[in-house]
């Protein structure tokens, strides 16, 4: 039984070290967008709502401490 349980939390913490990953891409992707739009010349390229959008979603998935990614 102990075993199981160890093993169990194993694989919770290899998903979360996954989801904290992916937030941290999203954030910096997030970021990447904010610098391409800082540098548009229209106004269409200077639309940032995506990087807005995206940014609250990494955040999330890097502080929560439940798991919201499923395989």
């Amino acid at each position: 039984m102990y075993e199981r349980r160890r093993r169990r939390s194993k694989t919770r913490s290899q998903v979360m070290l996954q989801q904290r990953l992916m937030g941290l891409l999203l954030v910096v992707l997030s970021v990447v967008m904010l610098i391409v739009c800082a540098h548009g010349t229209t106004i269409e390229d200077r639309d940032g709502t995506g990087a807005f959008m995206v940014l609250p979603m990494g955040l999330y998935l890097i502080f929560t401490k439940n798991i919201c990614i499923y395989w």
